[in-house]
Order: structure tokens, then sequence, then C-alpha cells
């Protein structure tokens, strides 16, 4: 793959009560950079949030059963997506700070010469309580 990419990110949360319907995804397409890795690969890309002034650049550290979410800029924290393991982790915005938990239930990397697809499927705790069912759908296209 080239190491300039476009990057296509879909996110669903789905809150108690509510169904699969009735959950709106936000999606993200942007440019980024991929670097291969010994055991996988580190893309980077930048992120603006709606709301908050300035600009977040995601790490992501891709390999077949886990991935690593590094935010840095306006929204900060470190995120563990490995299926049968909890990360909690502080998640900083301009806004205030909250504790965040992850518990994947699936972590699938597919790839091509062409494109990389990461779909993660997990559950989010805010402050130890259970908030959403959550999916994130990553597309990586080489350019």
């Amino acid at each position: 793959m080239n190491k300039d990419v476009l990057v296509k990110v879909i996110g669903t949360q789905t809150m108690p009560g509510e169904t699969i319907e009735d959950a709106e995804p936000i999606s993200l397409m942007t440019k980024g950079t991929l670097e291969p890795l010994e055991n996988g690969w580190l893309l980077t890309y930048e992120e603006v949030f709606e709301d908050v002034p300035g600009v977040t650049t995601n790490v992501v550290k891709i390999q077949k059963d886990r991935i690593e979410v590094t935010k840095t800029g306006q929204v900060s924290t470190e995120m563990i997506f490995e299926v049968g393991k909890t990360t909690i982790t502080l998640y900083d915005t301009p806004f205030g700070s909250m504790d965040m938990g992850f518990n994947a239930s699936s972590v699938e990397v597919e790839e091509t010469d062409k494109q990389i697809d990461v779909k993660i499927a997990y559950a989010m705790s805010i402050n130890n309580q259970m908030t959403a069912q959550c999916r994130l759908d990553m597309t990586i296209i080489s350019k």
C-alpha cells in the first residue's frame, strides 16, 4: 500500500433501550498516512470535532487482533481494543475529562493490496456506567 491514504471512519452508538435502527452513524472522510510495522500498520490522520475548536491527531496502531488509538490535541486519550479485555482511560476534552471504558467483543482486520478494513464492536462505559454498544468501521484506501 502507498504511504498516502484516504481514511473513512463510520461510528455507530446504540444507547440502552435503542435498536440499531435508532442509531445515527457519525462518519469522517479524510487524508492520512500509513506506515508498515513489523506486525501491522501505523495510520495517522487529523480530525475536527463539531463544537470543539482545533484539530485532533489520531495515531492508530493496527494489528490482527488489537487496535490502539491515540488521540492528541483538542481531544486526547488512548483507547485499546482487544477482544476479552477491558481498558479504562481518561478522555480529555476542552469541556472536561471523564473515565471511559472499552470492552471489545470483536476486532476484525482484512487487508488487500489497495485497502485495509477494520471493524470493531465494543461496549463503552463512562465513569463506570454502561453507556452504549458501539461499532467502528474504518476503511483505509491506497491513493
